[in-house]
């Protein structure tokens, strides 16, 4: 028979959960009808998570719940109700210097209010009470990426500030050798390189990512790197091949960005090469334009069809299309 602290405890974690279980239900596509837009849905969380931080509740028994709670919220922008729910588990003795929590903070307050992002220094100095050794790979990269905002504020000291950060990419580097997150840090590593205006760095640290066995992120990388100098063939060969990695080794890149980069990368290509004088070329441009719709139909069917970026790359595509149409009306 439990306690009556067990059961306190018990009731205090189910509030928790079904938080969760409601967070989970609303983003659910085939329940969009229960709710009328986002506003109805922003106050019935802020409801939910300001009962379930309330001073008098206490913490819940499992650290993951939390942890899920926080992630579902900011996967669909809700940054300041994340920090809030984590806030709440970091004000626990349990969880004072539980690295995931203390990570998840400092990422998502870089979305959040700047009272939150000023809180996250506090989180981030006691997560650097923690032994290097024992940090995962989301302690390194949400640190990192919290430093690098960092840098872009007013009237902090960026150069220090970048050699901090620089200081952990290389620890993180060294840590995640031979394991799976061994393409995140050399990503990171290399991302440090870039802010740092350091491009010579940034090459040489992407191109050896690349050559690891699996590197998908190193690799979509050095592609939008390419990209955006305008090499826009190469470009589409690392594309091409980051795809087919990340469906071979089920990475956690969210295809929908490549797919989005694969096909703007065909399209310069097009604008380009096209000359509407040589008739054997037109297979070939129907072929590429065939690829670009199923890239955008690739990334439209993971980002849906209302994301901003899919929505600009089909204005795009059909500029493009109108064009190709009137240089071949045009000939004709």
């Amino acid at each position: 028979m439990k306690t009556m602290s067990e059961l306190i405890q018990q009731e205090k974690k189910c509030r928790f959960e079904k938080l969760y279980e409601f967070i989970i239900k609303i983003f659910d596509t085939s329940d969009e009808e229960d709710f009328e837009d986002k506003q109805e849905k922003t106050l019935k969380l802020g409801e939910l998570i300001q009962e379930c931080c309330k001073d008098d509740i206490g913490l819940i028994g499992d650290v993951g719940v939390l942890h899920n709670v926080s992630v579902e919220l900011a996967k669909h922008d809700y940054y300041d109700f994340a920090c809030n729910i984590l806030e709440k588990g970091l004000s626990d003795k349990k969880y004072y210097l539980n690295i995931d929590l203390l990570a998840d903070y400092l990422k998502y307050a870089i979305y959040s209010t700047y009272e939150n992002l000023k809180k996250a220094d506090k989180y981030y100095e006691r997560l650097k009470m923690v032994e290097k050794g024992k940090w995962n790979w989301r302690a390194f990269d949400f640190s990192i990426d919290y430093l690098l905002a960092l840098s872009e504020m007013e009237d902090v000291n960026r150069n220090s500030i970048f050699d901090e950060a620089l200081e952990l990419a290389l620890i993180y580097k060294r840590l995640m050798k031979g394991t799976e997150n061994e393409d995140k840090a050399y990503h990171t590593l290399a991302e440090v390189y870039l802010k740092r205006g350091e491009r010579k760095k940034f090459e040489t640290i992407i191109k050896e990512g690349i050559q690891l066995k699996k590197a998908p992120l190193c690799t979509l990388k050095w592609a939008e790197y390419l990209f955006d100098k305008g090499e826009y063939v190469e470009a589409k060969k690392y594309i091409i091949e980051c795809c087919r990695m990340n469906t071979e080794i089920d990475s956690k890149i969210n295809l929908g960005y490549p797919y989005i980069l694969s096909a703007l990368s065909r399209i310069m290509v097009l604008y380009n090469d096209f000359d509407e004088n040589e008739d054997e070329q037109m297979n070939e441009v129907q072929d590429e334009l065939n690829r670009i719709d199923h890239d955008y139909n690739s990334a439209k069917m993971v980002l849906g069809e209302s994301e901003g970026r899919v929505k600009n790359l089909k204005v795009q595509i059909d500029i493009l299309k109108n064009q190709l149409n009137q240089s071949i009306d045009d000939y004709e």
